[in-house]
């Protein structure tokens, strides 16, 4: 397979993977947990949550958000 077909390809699937797990913003996690936001953006700080820094903002993949609760059984 020619190298730019696998970089295509690498390309779709995540476009595929961005479209089916999209980025929750710290409101976006608040709401799903039920929490203030300031709760959020001192769990990510702690390592409780999985998050990244975007800029100045924090953002969450979806699926990592509720496996994380799901697999503790704290939400279905």
């Amino acid at each position: 397979m020619a190298k730019s077909t696998i970089l295509n390809q690498d390309l779709i699937d995540r476009e595929d993977s961005a479209a089916t797990n999209p980025l929750w913003t710290v409101e976006d996690v608040a709401h799903y947990l039920r929490l203030r936001p300031e709760t959020v953006r001192a769990m990510v700080r702690r390592g409780e949550l999985p998050g990244m820094k975007v800029g100045r903002v924090w953002r969450f993949r979806a699926d990592s958000v509720k496996k994380r609760f799901v697999k503790e059984g704290i939400k279905d």
